[in-house]
């Protein structure tokens, strides 16, 4: 049971929305009982069963049909729910209708349940229970809306439930205009939806359609045109995860008497004119003036932080004050309102001080794509104000957006992105630019003692600094929360983090608010006790560093073809470094990439701070737009599959530093295949023997110019060997060289992995051929000067197609490295032009490399060999 001072509590806020509400004498709204209105078109209901996994709950919807007849403000309804299971008993058995009671009458015609062929009436009057319904209280909105019910007795499986009824009566505040949308989707499968819209001649609608929806007929009636839809097998379109708000899937068609967004604009000017200002808020603007001497910034400043933050959220939206703002002295007085109140409050007293200040319709969902709809007062779920700073600069002010900081040309204003002011002669939608986006800039840094140490504890400093949109967001967090609280979700953030290591703080957690910079500052010091642990596998010790905080932010979608755009968190700029002061040296192979898309911004760089041992891997992710189309969603999949590699490494007690960077199994695998493909084309090819002049075995020794070739043939296998074991080696055979180009083009992104390979599989026939060409050498084969040619002929040519490709996929845009790059080439050349000239023109080569294999069969006559030899 509630304590009896939270019961008082609530009892008075009811009176409070009862009073506000304009309900006579308390007295609550009833329900009517009427036949069909005469004007109502019968439809007879059609269409298939739907198959069980169409629809949920134990029932579905048989038939839908809406009827309108603007010229009587009447909407018709009826509803037809087939009950399947016994769970359909349950949650198909009442009848809800929910209306406004001030300017909304609700009348029942008909409420059957059909049993094997038998219509059962349940109308009666007395059975209706009408109760309040507040459908946004828990937005602090209270809309004074009843909710009609029944709650049908004797409802079995099988039975066939149908109900109409009709709501009579429109909100005054629309001035007798008609807007709305008709939506041709379902949650769950209807076999048939039917839509009927009565108008007079006299009455210019425009419709727009979206997402092809089923066409429209139109015929007349009497005096009345009627345009209906007949939509068959209703399906629904799911969303996918991620779809942006603005984002609708399901076909429908928009209605609106408003023929242009100037009409919008003068039905918003007659709500926001201009009132008379007299009273305690008068004083108070008066005593404002007095404090900011003039200066037009600081009284800004003064009012916005006034209405943000001492008129508290709270709307009374009953009636026409679902889009008429209550006068500002009475919001003033009361001290709440709701965005209409608080807008009006604000532009009010700025203009008291000759300060442009004009609302702007906008709507938290549609944001940028607001011009794509139909002109309505409809598509609008909030209002803004636009103030005039000087003659050059406009600047947004949210008058609900509490506690925010900073001076007025740097208040920071959401994304809304388009809007509609409410300025005489305004004709179209506005852009709203970015004002003053956010930036969060979050520093960890570890101390990891030596994994040896058994004794000293590591340690964990996080400084965390808030700017502008951010600042707005955290200062609340903080203001409205529990600071323990808070301090426990912060140390238990890293504790869930680093499951096998213990955390305690080492010192309160310390927060700084500098309002007037709109900076938040916050900082966390804490102790962690056995931070090497020990690894299942290798049972060896390991310290790993994970960015979960950048991970927080990222989207990871599953790997399916994607058909709808990604939403993205808009504005959003994180500039996010991890720095761990090493126990030892370690060899930390620095890294550094951009990826930088029309709708986002991806930084990666990890380097080590030698003279301070301190390795440091810096992260930066800015969204510059808020969704991604859905042709780079591809992309954005892999550039975040590439950047969550790079948010996970560890150190081991063996002095290694391993990441999500780890070698490629795959590429090893290759490089071995073609390894063993090599080490067998140049078996084969140690058995060819040409044929000698000269007898087998009778070659004279390796002197004069071939010493120095064979210096140089050693060299170059000692060189294959280097490159195997070394760094240049590692983008062939790590997962981030092979990720390399992730988020490029699809078809560049398959060519430089085709290329990779090539390159292996070359790279390994090139190391065997080397050795080949050595081991010929060394035997004085006389193989050896047409294999030597052929090879580094070879390999010439190599190097240069190879070259030309990789500028295809490697930016060489450092001279040193384009020179690097020639040069090798060059020297290649150099080198295969010599030594094969020396080798067909030198005597001594002739008489050097003559021996054969002992199995081949010589192709020249053996008399004729000794005869050649006996020279």
């Amino acid at each position: 049971m509630k304590p009896f001072r939270t019961t008082i509590k609530n009892w008075g806020l009811l009176l409070l929305i009862c009073l506000f509400c304009n309900l006579k004498s308390f007295s609550v709204p009833s329900v009517k009982i009427s036949p069909i209105p005469s004007w109502v078109i019968e439809v007879k209901p059609s269409g298939g069963i739907p198959s069980q996994k169409s629809f949920s709950d134990g029932y579905y919807v048989a038939f839908n049909d809406m009827q309108v007849n603007l010229d009587k403000k009447s909407t018709y309804h009826r509803l037809i729910r087939q009950i399947v299971s016994e769970s359909g008993i349950q949650n198909g058995s009442e009848i809800a209708v929910s209306f406004d009671p001030t300017y909304e009458q609700v009348s029942f015609h008909t409420v059957n349940i059909i049993r094997d062929g038998k219509v059962i009436s349940k109308l009666k009057a007395g059975d209706f229970k009408v109760l309040a319904y507040e459908t946004d209280r828990q937005r602090f909105i209270y809309n004074g809306y009843y909710s009609a019910s029944l709650i049908l007795k004797d409802v079995r499986k099988g039975d066939r439930i149908e109900f109409s009824y009709t709501v009579t009566g429109w909100n005054s505040v629309f001035r007798n205009k008609y807007s709305n949308s008709f939506y041709f989707g379902a949650y769950d499968y209807i076999p048939q939806k039917h839509y009927a819209l009565f108008s007079s001649k006299t009455r210019n609608l425009y419709f727009k359609e979206f997402n092809n929806p089923v066409k429209k007929s139109v015929r007349q009636i009497g005096n009345q045109l009627v345009y209906e839809w007949d939509v068959r097998n209703a399906k629904n379109i799911p969303y996918e995860d991620y779809s942006p708000s603005w984002y609708v899937n399901e076909p429908f068609v928009q209605i609106s008497e408003f023929k242009n967004w100037a009409e919008v604009v003068d039905w918003g000017l007659e709500f926001y004119a201009q009132p008379v200002i007299n009273g305690p808020l008068k004083n108070k603007i008066l005593q404002w003036q007095k404090e900011a001497k003039g200066n037009k910034e600081i009284f800004i400043e003064k009012v916005s932080r006034f209405v943000q933050d001492e008129i508290r959220y709270l709307g009374i939206e009953t009636g026409e004050n679902s889009h008429k703002p209550h006068h500002p002295e009475n919001v003033f007085e009361q001290r709440y309102g709701d965005c209409k109140d608080k807008t009006l409050l604000l532009c009010a007293i700025l203009r008291e001080n000759a300060i442009e200040a004009d609302p702007v319709l906008v709507d938290t969902y549609k944001k940028s794509h607001l011009a794509d709809y139909l002109p309505t007062p409809l598509d609008f779920n909030h209002v803004v104000t636009r103030v005039k700073l000087n003659e050059t600069k406009h600047i947004f002010i949210d008058a609900t957006f509490s506690l925010q900081g900073g001076k007025a040309a740097s208040i920071f204003f959401p994304a809304y992105e388009k809007g509609l002011l409410l300025k005489k002669g305004e004709q179209s939608i506005i852009n709203i630019p970015p004002q003053n986006p956010g930036k969060i800039l979050v520093t960890e840094v570890f101390t990891v003692p030596s994994a040896t140490d058994t004794v000293s504890a590591g340690s964990l400093k996080v400084h965390t600094v808030y700017a502008k949109s951010n600042a707005d967001y955290i200062r609340a967090d903080f203001q409205e929360g529990n600071i323990s609280e808070i301090e426990e979700g912060y140390i238990n953030y890293y504790r869930e983090i680093y499951k096998n290591s213990e955390f305690e703080a080492a010192d309160t957690l310390v927060y700084q608010d500098l309002r007037e910079e709109n900076m938040f500052l916050v900082t966390e010091h804490y102790k962690i006790k056995n931070a090497w642990s020990k690894d299942s596998t290798s049972k060896k010790l390991r310290f790993s560093v994970f960015g979960k905080i950048l991970y927080d932010q990222l989207i990871n979608l599953p790997n399916r073809v994607r058909k709808t755009p990604i939403s993205l968190n808009y504005p959003y700029h994180l500039d996010y470094r991890i720095q761990i002061k090493l126990p030892d040296q370690r060899n930390i192979r620095p890294e550094e990439w951009e990826l930088k898309r029309e709708s986002y911004l991806i930084r990666f760089k990890s380097k080590l701070n030698e003279t301070e041992n301190v390795w440091e891997l810096s992260y930066e992710y800015k969204t510059l737009k808020d969704y991604v189309p859905v042709n780079e969603s591809n992309q954005f999949k892999n550039d975040i599959k590439k950047l969550v590699g790079h948010l996970e490494y560890e150190m081991w007690d063996s002095l290694e530093v391993s990441g999500t960077s780890d070698y490629n199994p795959w590429m090893i695998l290759l490089f071995i295949a073609s390894l063993v493909v090599g080490i067998y084309l140049c078996t084969k090819l140690y058995r060819y023997s040409p044929g000698s002049i000269h007898q087998s075995g009778r070659g004279i020794p390796i002197g004069g110019w071939l010493i120095l070739m064979g210096i140089g043939l050693f060299g170059q296998g000692i060189s294959i060997l280097f490159w195997l074991w070394g760094d240049e080696s590692l983008p062939y055979f790590t997962v981030s060289g092979w990720d390399a180009l992730a988020g490029d083009l699809e078809t560049r992104v398959t060519l430089y992995h085709v290329f990779l390979s090539a390159e292996v599989f070359l790279n390994a026939l090139t190391f065997c051929g080397s050795g080949l060409v050595l081991l010929l050498f060394l035997k004085r084969r006389d193989s050896f000067r047409l294999v030597f040619s052929l090879f580094y002929s070879f390999k010439a040519a190599y190097l240069i197609a190879d070259t030309s490709i990789a500028a295809i996929f490697y930016d060489y845009d450092s001279i040193s490295l384009v020179a690097k790059q020639v040069g090798e080439i060059v020297s290649a050349l150099i080198f295969m032009a010599f030594w094969i000239l020396y080798l067909y023109k030198s005597r001594r080569a002739e008489k050097t490399f003559v021996n054969t294999f002992s199995t081949a069969i010589p192709l020249r006559d053996t008399s004729v060999n000794q005869e050649l030899t006996s020279d």
